[in-house]
């Protein structure tokens, strides 16, 4: 049986992360924005949400209206875009921006197959986001491509590095709404392309999970989070873990609604490396520097070393800002070789992290890991992180999907993203 939410929150990650990448490249030529056509059908009446989420069915209580028509999705989506700006995902962003036409053509006029049928009940109302992968290098200057300070923190990006039509070099907000009855979906489109190009000058020391976790986590409990949630705290400018809080109802008010569906994509072709201690990233630091920057993040990335956040941490903290872990969705376009996709709609995951080439193997140069998998955009590197948060989160009750970043195209994963919607009860 499906009902209607009200919001969904919908986080999609570019990143590269667990090593610097020292050739930084911010080419804007690879971001051309794509034209998309308007989105058809948007006039139909919408799901009478006045009635409470249970009541909706027909009058005998045989079944829930929206199995006599197009299923339901949440009345009011939030999509949060995290994109890695490290030197090596020009061609990532530009595969990314590529498919936002037709990912808003389809939320718009809920014809997922573009046969001008309506599949699905679209939202009546829908915000986008934007943050990057870049936390910076905390109280350390001299970190390769990184800043001293904390990066981008988190915080919704409100400005492109492409400035000719229809980009502006700075927007009134990083909020980005969308209603489907009143907007048009290609011009709303553009936009976003024009924030997602971030370019690819940002730290090569990734943060993705962390970078998103605090871009939608609140100072406090509220009435709308999980029961005895309490939450997480990040790193301070000069170094101190767990000091510091949120940017969901800071910076970034606004964005986040609260009786939403979490869902959280990541597209990276390196490892997480978000870190509790920033020397991990300094060349010179003696408790790291007999080992070469690019493998310090697999080196010490055990946890109980004390260097980088343990995997549950995004778990839990995901978890515990919607009340129902179905409300929560987690896809990810990650490193996995593509010949375990099948094990992630599976939902075996141990399968995937028990595959050759996901166990990390130095390279015969010792500079660096093995792929995990190769593409025509580059190489991918072993996503462990990634999947054992999503082994978590399905286990708890969450709706996850794992797609390969090695794929040809997009297209499969961001339809994924729909499906998932589709799949709430």
């Amino acid at each position: 049986m499906r009902h209607s939410r009200p919001a969904i929150l919908l986080a999609l990650g570019l990143g590269s992360a667990g090593c610097p990448d020292t050739n930084v490249i911010d080419d804007a030529s690879s971001t051309d924005l794509p034209d998309a056509a308007p989105s058809a059908d948007t006039t139909i009446a919408l799901e009478d949400t006045s009635l409470p989420r249970d009541a909706r069915t027909e009058p005998d209580g045989a079944r829930p209206l929206d199995d006599a028509g197009p299923l339901l999705v949440p009345t009011t989506v939030d999509l949060l875009f995290l994109v890695d700006d490290s030197s090596s995902m020009a061609e990532e962003q530009a595969n990314l921006i590529a498919e936002l036409p037709r990912l808003i053509r389809v939320l718009a006029s809920g014809d997922r197959d573009g046969d001008g049928t309506r599949d699905f009940t679209p939202p009546t109302s829908l915000h986008v986001g934007f943050v990057t992968s870049d936390m910076g290098a905390g109280p350390f200057g001299g970190v390769p491509t990184c800043r001293a300070g904390l990066g981008d923190d988190g915080i919704l990006r409100a400005e492109s590095r492409l400035t000719t039509a229809p980009c502006s070099a700075v927007y009134p907000s990083g909020v980005f709404s969308f209603a489907p009855d009143t907007d048009d979906a290609a011009a709303f489109a553009s936009t976003l392309g024009c924030v997602a190009s971030v370019g690819t000058g940002g730290c090569g020391f990734e943060q993705q999970l962390e970078a998103s976790l605090k871009a939608v986590t609140p100072t406090s409990a509220a009435a709308w989070t999980a029961a005895g949630y309490v939450p997480p705290r990040f790193v301070s400018v000069e170094g101190v873990p767990d000091e510091i809080a949120g940017q969901g109802d800071a910076a970034n008010a606004g964005f986040l609604r609260p009786d939403s569906i979490l869902a959280i994509s990541f597209l990276t072709d390196e490892e997480d490396c978000s870190v509790r201690d920033y020397g991990l990233f300094v060349t010179g630091d003696p408790r790291f520097m007999s080992i070469p920057l690019n493998l310090r993040c697999n080196t010490f990335g055990d946890p109980a070393m004390g260097y980088v956040h343990a995997v549950d941490r995004y778990v839990s903290g995901f978890l515990g800002l919607r009340r129902n872990p179905a409300d929560l969705v987690f896809s990810a376009v990650v490193g996995i070789p593509p010949e375990t996709e099948a094990d992630a709609a599976a939902g075996d995951f141990a399968a995937i992290l028990s595959h050759p080439n996901m166990l990390p193997r130095v390279n015969a140069m010792g500079t660096n890991l093995e792929p995990s998998c190769v593409s025509s955009n580059g190489v991918a590197y072993p996503p462990i992180r990634f999947v054992q948060v999503a082994a978590g989160l399905h286990e708890a009750g969450a709706h996850v999907s794992l797609s390969s970043i090695c794929a040809g195209s997009y297209q499969p994963a961001i339809d994924g993203i729909v499906t998932r919607l589709l799949e709430h009860p």
